[in-house]
This record gives C-alpha cells, structure tokens and sequence, in this order.
C-alpha cells in the first residue's frame, strides 16, 4: 500500500505550481505503456517594480492567466518520457506602462530512466530541453525569455508513514544550462504528500531557482540577460474521483527572490491516469 500511494504522491509534481512551468514529476516511473495527463489553469499576480526586470517592465500590477499541458508515458517500467508546455496572458498595467502579450511559451521534453530502486527508496535521472516557442523582444511582459535550456536531474523519492497516513518526501537537484543571454540556473525542489484518506492527498512542494549570474548580452527589452532568483511553496489537495481521474486545487506564494517581483497565485488541476 505504501509503495503504491507514493508512486500516485510523487508523480503529483507534475507542473502543478501556477505559472512556474517545468517538466518535474518526480522520480517515479510510468509502467510500460502507462502514463499520466494534467491539465492545470492558474492565476497569479504580483505589484511590479520597475528596479526588477522580470517578468516586466514598468511599474504596476503584474497578472497571469495561464494553462498548463503535461504529460508523460511509460515507454518501459523504467524508461518515462514526458513532455510539458504553456500558454499565457500576461498583462501589467501602471500608471504609465501598459502592455499585453498572450500565447505560447516553452515546450519542454525530457526523458527520465531510474538509476536504481528497493520498493520503497528510488533514485531516477532525468535529460531536458526546453524549447522557446512564443518570446518576442518587442512584447513587454515577454512570454519566457527566448533561451534553450537544456537541464540535467537527479531525483530521489522515499516512501514513509506519518501517524497512520502512507506518505513520500523526494527532493531535487538539477542544473539548467541556458543557451544565449540568460544566466545559468540551479534548481533546488521538494514535495511532501500525505495521503490522508484513500482518495485524498495533501502536497506540499518547494521550488528554488538559484541563478548563478553569468548572464550576458541583452534580454529583455534592453536589459541585461535574464538573471534572477525565485523562491516558491505550494500547498495543494488532490481528490481521486475515481481510478484514473483526479482534481487538484491549491494556492501558490513566491516567498523571495532577486531581481524578480514576486507575487502570489491559485491553480486548479484536472488528472487523467491510463
């Protein structure tokens, strides 16, 4: 039972943080031809300042209306591949800049083998590459940042008990290397599901991007290239409707950062298991 509910627990982290898309399912693997589908729409808004570039420019109110695609098949039990994508619209209205973009932002595909696994420990590796589909230097707020990512991981999952609840912690660690202006970026991330009831589940998940600013060139509509960090806890419920579907909704904060205006947001999400 244990085993079970932290393979369910732990694919949970797919893209589930409103706004802040990457492709992180954590290490549990799809059987072979199995997989998973999440559909996931948030909302996000933060008082922009101008001192800090992204994600606009100006001064005002940052908004984000987006919706999440992710998904990710068993090619064998312990071969996964996965892919994610977004479209938004992202709009800042001040008192003086006043701007609007809305479409497609980064497609990401990876593929996520295990490295090794006991039954209830497991330690997986995962290869990405983020495409750029929708950024433009003419568009303010930009959708993404117009750089190739391409992202080495190492993920671990462990199931545990608390009280009487089956339960998993697995954390994180990649480094994502950004081609072109934007600066390189460590990411540091971690969830914590509990399952307390057969068919529900609370998730707590941390996601930490840390820049390591060795940016260059010009970005953002003149600035320097991308270079910022993000610091961000979402605390979520996710109900199984049945077998193969599940909703999830939750709130996410964007605790701190650097060069970044952070803001606060909801999301929900719709599962769909086969």
């Amino acid at each position: 039972m244990l085993v079970n509910a932290t393979r369910i627990g732990a694919i949970a982290g797919a893209a589930v943080l409103a706004g802040a898309l990457s492709a992180q399912a954590g290490p549990w693997p799809q059987r072979e031809g199995g997989g998973l589908f999440i559909a996931s729409a948030g909302y996000l808004q933060a008082d922009n300042s101008l001192a800090n570039a992204n994600p606009a420019l100006g001064n005002g109110t940052f908004s984000r209306l987006d919706l999440s695609l992710y998904g990710e098949y068993g090619l064998t039990d312990n071969i996964t591949l996965g892919a994610a994508t977004q479209v938004e619209s992202v709009r800042l209205h001040g008192s003086i800049t006043k701007g609007e973009s809305a479409g497609l932002t980064d497609v990401d595909v990876f593929v996520r083998p295990v490295l090794w696994s006991d039954g209830e420990s497991i330690l997986s590796a995962q290869g990405t590459i983020t495409i750029p589909t929708g950024y433009s230097r003419d568009h303010n707020p930009a959708l993404g940042d117009g750089a190739v990512g391409l992202e080495p991981r190492l993920l671990f999952g462990q199931g545990i008990t608390i009280g009487d609840w089956p339960s998993f912690i697995e954390v994180e660690a990649a480094y994502r290397f950004r081609l072109g202006a934007p600066a390189d970026q460590v990411r540091l991330d971690g969830s914590l599901g509990v399952h307390v009831a057969d068919d529900w589940m609370l998730l707590l998940q941390s996601r930490n991007t840390i820049s390591m600013r060795n940016q260059s060139g010009l970005a953002l509509s003149g600035s320097l290239g991308t270079d910022y960090d993000l610091y961000t806890i979402s605390l979520s419920v996710v109900h199984d409707l049945s077998p193969d579907w599940s909703i999830e909704f939750g709130a996410t904060s964007e605790v701190g950062g650097r060069n970044y205006n952070t803001g606060n947001g909801v999301f929900l999400s719709v599962w769909r298991k086969f």
